[in-house]
């Protein structure tokens, strides 16, 4: 939401969730742009997943100069980002990662990145060129988690 109210120009809003409960900021969202909803369970939208109407709106669509935002669990940004790399180049491409934290400070490793950065200080937001997608996520704990 908050990259959607700073970025100047069009935006096109691809939105997902498990349950039409789940989904957030959509009225926000419906404001500032075209509006694009799914949902796993198929009670609102497409019935399916994000990456899947990613793909066929970018099939569909001759855009030029496209910058791409995304959040959501990281398997779901990892496949995002091979669809949308046919597109543009990595630089344009983000990633909002989540992780887990403990110190903030980049002291304790909890929430680093498989290149060595920590999310805390470094991020929360990576071009596709510093963070690669879909190597680990990590637990709780700040172990590594295999996706």
């Amino acid at each position: 939401h908050h990259v959607a109210t700073h970025h100047k120009g069009n935006k096109i809003f691809i939105v997902g969730a498990k349950t039409a409960k789940e989904l957030v900021y959509l009225e926000q969202l419906k404001q500032m742009g075209d509006t694009i909803v799914s949902t796993d369970d198929g009670t609102k939208g497409y019935n399916g997943f994000v990456t899947e109407i990613l793909k066929k709106y970018l099939q569909e669509k001759n855009l030029e100069d496209i910058h791409f935002f995304n959040c959501g669990p990281e398997i779901a940004m990892k496949k995002a980002d091979i669809i949308e790399r046919k597109y543009t180049s990595p630089e344009k491409i983000y990633h909002l990662v989540e992780r887990m934290t403990s110190c903030g400070e980049g002291i304790c490793g909890k929430c680093s990145t498989p290149n060595g950065k920590a999310v805390c200080i470094d991020g929360p937001v990576f071009s596709a060129v510093e963070f690669t997608l879909g190597q680990y996520t990590r637990d709780k704990t700040g172990r590594k988690v295999k996706i």
